[in-house]
Order: structure tokens, then sequence, then C-alpha cells
């Protein structure tokens, strides 16, 4: 399943995400005190994104569908993926390493 979505310059330390140095510079403490970019800028390359990819954990092994997710007790990260929305490809994939949250429970919604 389709965990997190954002842009590749974006750095989102207890999700894996690193961010790199193509990223345009921040504009003002407005986005630091945004709701959604963790601090990151608002303006960012559309067309270069980080998908996360996860595993859903359940109570139980014989539920599938919707019913995976409206049973979730939590996520476990399973790959990163760059995108080239333009390119329509995708440019590398990687393994999700332990982020900053790895062992602590956050729940799911």
């Amino acid at each position: 399943m389709i965990a997190y979505v954002a842009p590749s310059s974006w750095r989102v330390p207890e999700l894996g995400f690193a961010g790199t140095d193509s990223g345009e510079s921040a504009g003002g403490g407005g986005e630091l005190l945004h709701p959604t970019t963790h601090g990151n800028p608002l303006s960012y390359d559309e067309n270069s994104l980080t998908v996360l990819l996860a595993d859903v954990r359940t109570d139980r092994v014989d539920v599938d569908g919707m019913e995976r997710f409206t049973r979730a007790l939590n996520v476990r990260p399973l790959e990163f993926i760059e995108l080239n929305v333009a390119g329509g490809e995708i440019t590398e994939r990687r393994p999700a390493g332990e982020t900053d949250w790895a062992g602590i429970p956050v729940p799911t919604f």
C-alpha cells in the first residue's frame, strides 16, 4: 500500500525521507509553522516525488481488501520509490530502513 507521498527534496526524518540538495530554499518562517510541510519549503519540483510503500499490520491474518485497512493496528515501512512524474518513470527503488521512530507505536488514521 502507499503510505506517504512527498516531494523528493523534503526531509521528514521520522518517516525516513532524507530529502535532496536539489530542493528550493525555504522562503520564510511561515513554512516552518505550516501544518503539512514539516518545515520544508512550499515550493518544490512537482515532478520529483518520493513514495513510501508500507505493509499494514492487523490483528487477524484472514482479512483483505478494505477490511485490512479498517482493522489496521500499524504499518511497517517496506520500500521507497523515487518517481519522475513528467517522464512517467521510477528512477530509484530502495528498501525502507529503520526510521527515527522505529519501535515506537504510532496510531494509524
